[in-house]
């Protein structure tokens, strides 16, 4: 099918009457089965997803900073194919850069029954977070091989999936 053959379509499937979860379902069924990109005309490459947080293309990683880019890249009319509103939601806005940490005021200290004080359990997983970004930069500017700041990505990923 030609890029233009294969957009058309895509749009076709959104004018349609059906809901919003239909149409989503449908442009996704039909964009999997492309060989090439519809804008460029690249073959794609299969992107496998591998728990629980790792995605791989042609035995190659996928940074978050590289799906990042990937979805900056879509244009506001394929995200409104995706059931999004352009103007107030953007896919790449999935992959967050910055960490939102509530005040210390939602996050006290607490007691504990034989009146010891413990943290509270965002607390110590913020504070697991904090530790192993320095050491992301650190391993970074020494020049670490990057099967390490890989690694030490996907540690960081992992306490960042695992705050409550």
């Amino acid at each position: 099918m030609q890029q233009h053959e294969f957009l058309l379509k895509m749009h076709e499937l959104k004018d349609k009457n059906y809901s919003t979860e239909d149409t989503v379902k449908n442009v996704i069924k039909e964009a999997r089965k492309a060989t090439t990109c519809p804008y460029c005309a690249e073959q794609q490459k299969e992107i496998k997803y591998e728990k629980p947080t790792r995605y791989v293309e042609d035995s190659h990683k996928l940074m978050p900073a590289d799906i990042r880019d990937r979805f900056e890249r879509i244009p506001d009319s394929d995200t409104e194919l995706l059931g999004l509103d352009a103007t107030n939601v953007r896919p790449e806005w999935m992959i967050l850069t910055v960490l939102p940490v509530p005040p210390v005021t939602t996050r006290p200290s607490i007691t504990l029954e034989n009146g010891q004080r413990s943290e509270d359990d965002l607390n110590a997983q913020a504070c697991r977070h904090h530790q192993n970004k320095p050491e992301i930069s650190r391993n970074r500017e020494a020049g670490a091989p990057q099967l390490i700041i890989e690694d030490l990505w996907e540690l960081l990923q992992y306490h960042v999936n695992h705050i409550p």
